[in-house]
């Protein structure tokens, strides 16, 4: 699975991304991961990835 950016999603697209990421992790551990331990939410200008939409410049 590659990065996906939220910005722009709604919540329930945020809630249906999350449980498909929980369900490749699963297959890829073997292990059945039911929830994450805990949930952050970043600003938008706090993103760490970069290049992104908001910042398509790369910072070094």
């Amino acid at each position: 699975m590659q990065e996906v950016y939220c910005l722009g999603l709604t919540e329930s697209q945020v809630k249906t991304l999350l449980v498909r990421i929980l369900e490749v992790f699963s297959q890829h551990s073997g292990r059945k991961v039911e929830r994450f331990r805990s949930s952050v939410e970043l600003h938008p200008q706090n993103c760490p990835i970069r290049p992104c939409p908001l910042y398509p410049e790369v910072r070094l």
